[in-house]
């Protein structure tokens, strides 16, 4: 029951570049619906509306409705989805199936694009890693997924979901955590920060006090 709706924008199957996909016909058998194929665009409404409506009568094959889209918007913003909006596509030659480099800017117009890994990966990308030798609470490993991306000095580090702290975990060679990050730290600082220390003399580096 319900409705199937293509993971991917249409592509033009067997478009070897971006001018390649910009084609204005009425062409069923160039459907294609996978990543890393070039978008179909440049066509008129009543050209994309006859394509998708005789790509399977069968199933009832058409061009998504305002409603169906609406529909998608929630259910992806839901707890059955990603329960936040999905990163855009913003590969530059119109390759589907690629999604925004977390620390990307999104938050102005235009926001960065780009045909390369700093700016935007392809779909299955590996960039997740999780910390599974952490004690349950001690605000590590739930924190996770963690992502790797660089920030607006270049630098690549890992921050946690929660509120983008930079979280390492410790390591043979650095067995000492460093929580809460220092005052020059920005958004990468906070409660969920965590970073791993050679205990060495630090500057930047002070003590809390306990009494229990």
């Amino acid at each position: 029951n319900g409705f199937w709706v293509g993971k991917y924008e249409t592509g033009y199957k067997g478009a070897s570049s971006t001018e390649e996909a910009q084609v204005n016909v009425m062409d069923s058998s160039k459907v294609i619906i996978k990543p890393n194929t070039y978008s179909w665009r440049n066509s008129t409404v009543s050209n994309m509306f006859k394509t998708a409506y005789n790509y399977n009568r069968d199933l009832d094959s058409h061009m998504m409705k305002n409603t169906e889209w609406g529909a998608v918007a929630y259910l992806s913003h839901s707890k059955y989805g990603i329960n936040t909006e999905v990163r855009i596509n913003n590969n530059s030659t119109y390759l589907t199936g690629y999604a925004a480099v977390d620390g990307t800017d999104q938050s102005s117009y235009p926001g960065e694009t780009g045909t390369d890994s700093t700016k935007t990966l392809p779909y299955n990308t590996e960039t997740i890693t999780s910390y599974n030798n952490r004690i349950l609470g001690d605000a590590t490993g739930e924190m996770g997924p963690f992502y790797d991306y660089a920030d607006n000095d270049g630098g690549s580090r890992y921050h946690n979901s929660w509120y983008e702290d930079r979280s390492y975990f410790i390591a043979s060679s650095h067995p000492w955590f460093l929580r809460g990050g220092t005052y020059v730290y920005g958004v990468l600082a906070g409660q969920f920060y965590f970073y791993r220390y050679t205990g060495s003399i630090s500057t930047y580096g002070g003590f809390r006090l306990v009494l229990s």
